[in-house]
Protein backbone atom coordinates (compact mmCIF):
# COMPACT_ATOMS: atom_id res chain seq x y z
CA UNK A 1 0.00 0.00 0.00
CA UNK A 2 1.03 3.63 -0.70
CA UNK A 3 1.75 5.73 2.81
CA UNK A 4 -1.32 7.44 2.14
CA UNK A 5 -3.57 4.41 1.50
CA UNK A 6 -2.14 2.87 4.77
CA UNK A 7 -2.40 6.26 7.13
CA UNK A 8 -6.32 5.98 5.68
CA UNK A 9 -6.43 2.56 6.69
CA UNK A 10 -5.10 2.70 10.34
CA UNK A 11 -7.35 5.82 10.50
CA UNK A 12 -10.57 3.45 9.27
CA UNK A 13 -9.31 0.88 11.77
CA UNK A 14 -9.60 3.33 14.70
CA UNK A 15 -12.64 4.91 14.54
CA UNK A 16 -14.52 2.36 13.55
CA UNK A 17 -14.31 1.15 17.00
CA UNK A 18 -17.50 2.77 19.24
CA UNK A 19 -15.99 4.21 22.05
CA UNK A 20 -12.89 6.23 20.19
CA UNK A 21 -15.96 7.61 17.59
CA UNK A 22 -17.72 8.60 20.90
CA UNK A 23 -14.71 10.26 21.83
CA UNK A 24 -13.19 12.10 18.35
CA UNK A 25 -16.63 13.44 17.96
CA UNK A 26 -17.07 14.67 21.64
CA UNK A 27 -13.60 15.91 21.67
CA UNK A 28 -14.37 17.54 18.43
CA UNK A 29 -16.69 19.98 20.37
CA UNK A 30 -15.01 20.02 23.90
CA UNK A 31 -12.13 19.73 25.52
CA UNK A 32 -12.16 17.47 28.86
CA UNK A 33 -10.29 15.86 31.22
CA UNK A 34 -9.33 12.31 31.09
CA UNK A 35 -11.21 12.24 34.57
CA UNK A 36 -14.21 14.17 32.63
CA UNK A 37 -13.86 11.85 30.19
CA UNK A 38 -14.01 8.98 32.15
CA UNK A 39 -17.42 10.30 34.06
CA UNK A 40 -18.55 11.17 30.54
CA UNK A 41 -18.56 7.09 28.98
CA UNK A 42 -18.82 5.52 32.33
CA UNK A 43 -15.86 3.53 31.13
CA UNK A 44 -12.43 2.34 33.47
CA UNK A 45 -10.15 5.42 33.60
CA UNK A 46 -7.28 2.91 31.79
CA UNK A 47 -9.58 1.82 29.00
CA UNK A 48 -9.90 5.86 28.22
CA UNK A 49 -6.31 6.16 28.63
CA UNK A 50 -5.95 3.33 26.33
CA UNK A 51 -8.00 4.83 24.02
CA UNK A 52 -6.86 8.32 23.65
CA UNK A 53 -3.55 6.93 23.61
CA UNK A 54 -4.45 4.59 20.36
CA UNK A 55 -6.01 7.85 18.65
CA UNK A 56 -2.98 10.48 19.82
CA UNK A 57 -0.49 8.19 18.04
CA UNK A 58 -1.94 9.27 14.91
CA UNK A 59 -2.09 12.78 15.84
CA UNK A 60 -5.83 13.05 16.27
CA UNK A 61 -5.63 14.96 19.52
CA UNK A 62 -3.85 17.75 21.52
CA UNK A 63 -3.75 18.52 24.71
CA UNK A 64 -4.57 21.39 25.95
CA UNK A 65 -3.45 23.06 29.62
CA UNK A 66 -5.84 24.86 31.77
CA UNK A 67 -4.03 25.59 35.56
CA UNK A 68 -3.37 22.34 36.75
CA UNK A 69 -5.65 20.38 34.55
CA UNK A 70 -4.71 18.84 30.97
CA UNK A 71 -7.29 18.79 28.77
CA UNK A 72 -7.68 16.62 25.62
CA UNK A 73 -9.23 18.08 22.92
CA UNK A 74 -9.51 16.73 18.98
CA UNK A 75 -6.83 18.56 16.93
CA UNK A 76 -7.89 21.67 15.14
CA UNK A 77 -5.28 21.50 12.37
CA UNK A 78 -6.12 17.87 11.70
CA UNK A 79 -3.91 17.20 8.59
CA UNK A 80 -4.39 14.03 5.70
CA UNK A 81 -7.42 12.14 5.51
CA UNK A 82 -9.00 13.08 9.13
CA UNK A 83 -8.75 16.49 8.21
CA UNK A 84 -12.13 15.47 5.55
CA UNK A 85 -13.38 12.45 7.61
CA UNK A 86 -13.84 13.54 10.80
CA UNK A 87 -15.66 16.68 9.94
CA UNK A 88 -18.15 14.48 7.69
CA UNK A 89 -18.79 11.86 10.53
CA UNK A 90 -19.44 14.87 12.77
CA UNK A 91 -22.22 16.00 10.39
CA UNK A 92 -23.66 12.80 9.41
CA UNK A 93 -23.02 10.22 13.09
CA UNK A 94 -24.48 12.74 15.44
CA UNK A 95 -27.64 11.47 16.25
CA UNK A 96 -29.59 11.87 19.81
CA UNK A 97 -26.98 9.62 21.51
CA UNK A 98 -24.44 12.12 20.51
CA UNK A 99 -26.64 15.24 21.73
CA UNK A 100 -26.49 13.67 25.17
CA UNK A 101 -22.72 13.07 25.15
CA UNK A 102 -22.35 16.87 23.93
CA UNK A 103 -24.70 18.09 26.34
CA UNK A 104 -23.17 15.77 29.08
CA UNK A 105 -19.92 17.24 28.16
CA UNK A 106 -20.83 21.29 28.12
CA UNK A 107 -22.37 20.21 31.85
CA UNK A 108 -18.92 18.76 33.02
CA UNK A 109 -17.55 21.73 31.93
CA UNK A 110 -20.12 23.90 33.59
CA UNK A 111 -19.12 21.95 36.98
CA UNK A 112 -15.34 22.78 36.45
CA UNK A 113 -15.60 26.42 35.50
CA UNK A 114 -18.33 26.58 38.94
CA UNK A 115 -15.87 24.50 41.45
CA UNK A 116 -11.80 25.56 41.12
CA UNK A 117 -9.09 23.23 41.66
CA UNK A 118 -8.33 21.59 44.80
CA UNK A 119 -4.75 23.32 44.31
CA UNK A 120 -6.51 27.17 43.67
CA UNK A 121 -8.80 26.72 46.56
CA UNK A 122 -5.92 26.00 49.26
CA UNK A 123 -3.31 27.75 47.73
CA UNK A 124 -1.47 29.32 50.59
CA UNK A 125 -2.54 26.82 52.91
CA UNK A 126 -1.89 23.44 51.89
CA UNK A 127 0.59 22.42 54.60
CA UNK A 128 -2.95 22.44 56.59
CA UNK A 129 -4.48 20.14 54.84
CA UNK A 130 -4.19 16.31 53.92
CA UNK A 131 -3.79 15.49 50.52
CA UNK A 132 -2.44 11.76 48.87
CA UNK A 133 1.38 11.51 49.48
CA UNK A 134 1.43 13.90 52.30
CA UNK A 135 3.38 10.97 54.27
CA UNK A 136 6.97 12.57 53.20
CA UNK A 137 6.54 15.99 56.15
CA UNK A 138 7.48 14.58 59.42
CA UNK A 139 10.69 12.58 57.64
CA UNK A 140 11.22 15.69 55.96
CA UNK A 141 11.61 17.86 58.21
CA UNK A 142 13.89 16.10 60.64
CA UNK A 143 16.13 15.25 57.58
CA UNK A 144 16.12 18.48 55.62
CA UNK A 145 18.68 20.15 58.22
CA UNK A 146 21.31 17.73 57.39
CA UNK A 147 21.12 18.15 53.69
CA UNK A 148 23.65 20.70 51.38
CA UNK A 149 21.77 20.54 48.21
CA UNK A 150 23.21 23.00 45.56
CA UNK A 151 20.91 24.29 43.23
CA UNK A 152 17.39 23.05 43.41
CA UNK A 153 14.76 22.84 40.78
CA UNK A 154 11.12 22.00 42.13
CA UNK A 155 9.05 20.83 39.41
CA UNK A 156 5.06 21.54 40.25
CA UNK A 157 6.19 23.03 43.67
CA UNK A 158 2.87 23.95 44.36
CA UNK A 159 2.45 26.84 46.98
CA UNK A 160 5.98 26.78 47.54
CA UNK A 161 5.65 23.90 51.25
CA UNK A 162 8.93 21.88 49.92
CA UNK A 163 10.91 24.91 48.81
CA UNK A 164 10.28 26.41 52.16
CA UNK A 165 11.49 23.67 54.24
CA UNK A 166 14.86 23.33 51.50
CA UNK A 167 15.74 27.20 50.91
CA UNK A 168 18.21 27.67 54.57
CA UNK A 169 19.86 24.44 53.04
CA UNK A 170 20.18 25.49 49.08
CA UNK A 171 22.46 27.44 47.12
CA UNK A 172 19.25 28.25 45.39
CA UNK A 173 16.06 27.06 44.87
CA UNK A 174 13.76 27.90 41.78
CA UNK A 175 10.30 26.22 41.67
CA UNK A 176 7.96 26.21 38.96
CA UNK A 177 3.98 26.08 38.81
CA UNK A 178 1.89 25.98 35.95
CA UNK A 179 -1.36 27.40 38.04
CA UNK A 180 -0.91 31.03 38.39
CA UNK A 181 -3.10 31.11 41.65
CA UNK A 182 -0.90 28.55 43.17
CA UNK A 183 2.37 30.37 42.26
CA UNK A 184 1.36 33.80 43.19
CA UNK A 185 0.56 32.08 46.56
CA UNK A 186 4.24 30.23 46.68
CA UNK A 187 5.91 33.40 45.90
CA UNK A 188 3.95 35.31 48.92
CA UNK A 189 4.98 32.41 51.28
CA UNK A 190 8.81 32.33 50.15
CA UNK A 191 8.97 36.40 50.21
CA UNK A 192 7.06 35.60 53.85
CA UNK A 193 10.16 33.63 54.55
CA UNK A 194 12.53 35.90 54.21
CA UNK A 195 13.94 33.09 51.04
CA UNK A 196 16.22 35.38 49.10
CA UNK A 197 17.73 32.72 47.60
CA UNK A 198 13.99 31.40 45.87
CA UNK A 199 12.58 31.95 42.74
CA UNK A 200 8.90 31.03 41.93
CA UNK A 201 8.11 30.80 38.34
CA UNK A 202 4.64 30.16 36.49
CA UNK A 203 5.73 27.35 33.96
CA UNK A 204 4.42 24.48 31.79
CA UNK A 205 6.63 21.30 33.93
CA UNK A 206 6.29 19.75 30.20
CA UNK A 207 8.61 22.84 28.67
CA UNK A 208 10.73 23.76 31.56
CA UNK A 209 11.92 27.54 30.57
CA UNK A 210 15.72 26.85 31.00
CA UNK A 211 19.11 25.35 29.35
CA UNK A 212 19.59 22.43 29.92
CA UNK A 213 22.55 21.09 33.21
CA UNK A 214 22.09 23.72 35.05
CA UNK A 215 20.65 22.38 38.71
CA UNK A 216 22.54 19.65 40.98
CA UNK A 217 18.94 18.75 42.69
CA UNK A 218 15.30 18.57 40.92
CA UNK A 219 12.56 17.58 42.81
CA UNK A 220 9.66 15.45 40.80
CA UNK A 221 6.79 15.09 43.93
CA UNK A 222 3.54 13.61 43.04
CA UNK A 223 3.18 15.72 40.03
CA UNK A 224 2.83 12.82 37.40
CA UNK A 225 -0.26 12.05 37.87
CA UNK A 226 -1.66 15.91 36.77
CA UNK A 227 0.22 14.42 33.22
CA UNK A 228 -1.18 12.57 30.63
CA UNK A 229 2.31 12.62 28.87
CA UNK A 230 4.72 11.74 31.89
CA UNK A 231 7.73 10.77 30.00
CA UNK A 232 7.51 13.98 28.59
CA UNK A 233 7.91 15.49 32.26
CA UNK A 234 10.57 13.33 33.36
CA UNK A 235 12.77 13.43 30.36
CA UNK A 236 12.37 17.84 31.27
CA UNK A 237 13.69 17.24 34.73
CA UNK A 238 16.43 14.98 33.44
CA UNK A 239 17.56 17.65 30.94
CA UNK A 240 17.94 19.92 33.80
CA UNK A 241 20.38 17.90 35.68
CA UNK A 242 24.31 19.19 36.10
CA UNK A 243 26.08 15.91 35.45
CA UNK A 244 26.11 14.24 38.70
CA UNK A 245 23.43 15.92 40.05
CA UNK A 246 20.37 14.49 41.40
CA UNK A 247 16.42 13.39 40.53
CA UNK A 248 14.26 12.96 43.42
CA UNK A 249 10.85 11.72 41.92
CA UNK A 250 7.80 10.34 43.69
CA UNK A 251 3.99 9.45 42.39
CA UNK A 252 1.33 7.61 43.41
CA UNK A 253 1.53 3.98 42.66
CA UNK A 254 -1.32 1.99 41.38
CA UNK A 255 -4.19 1.83 43.77
CA UNK A 256 -8.22 1.09 43.30
CA UNK A 257 -8.97 4.21 45.35
CA UNK A 258 -10.28 6.56 42.03
CA UNK A 259 -12.84 8.24 44.62
CA UNK A 260 -10.22 9.36 46.98
CA UNK A 261 -8.13 11.28 44.91
CA UNK A 262 -10.80 12.79 42.81
CA UNK A 263 -11.24 15.68 44.52
CA UNK A 264 -7.54 16.51 44.28
CA UNK A 265 -7.77 17.07 40.48
CA UNK A 266 -5.92 14.40 39.38
CA UNK A 267 -6.68 13.47 35.99
CA UNK A 268 -4.43 10.67 35.78
CA UNK A 269 -5.64 8.81 38.50
CA UNK A 270 -2.55 6.64 39.05
CA UNK A 271 0.83 6.14 37.72
CA UNK A 272 0.60 2.33 36.27
CA UNK A 273 -2.20 3.82 34.07
CA UNK A 274 0.27 6.41 32.64
CA UNK A 275 3.85 5.68 32.47
CA UNK A 276 5.94 3.03 33.17
CA UNK A 277 9.25 3.21 35.19
CA UNK A 278 10.83 0.73 32.81
CA UNK A 279 9.74 2.03 29.62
Amino acid sequence: MTPHLSDTAELLRVLAEPTRLRLALVLSRYSLTVAELTELTGLAQSRVSSHLARMRRLNLLQEVRQGASSLQALRSNLQGPARDLLPMLQQHVAGEAMQRDWEAAQALIDRRERHPGWAARVAGEMEKHYSPGRGWEVMTRALVPMLQLGSVLDIAAGDGVIAELLFPHAQAVTCVEIDPTVAQAGRRRLQTAGASNALYLQADMHALPFVGGRFDSVLLLNALTYSAEPDQVVAEAARMLRPGGQLCLSTLDQHNHAASVAPYDSPAGNLCDCWSPTA
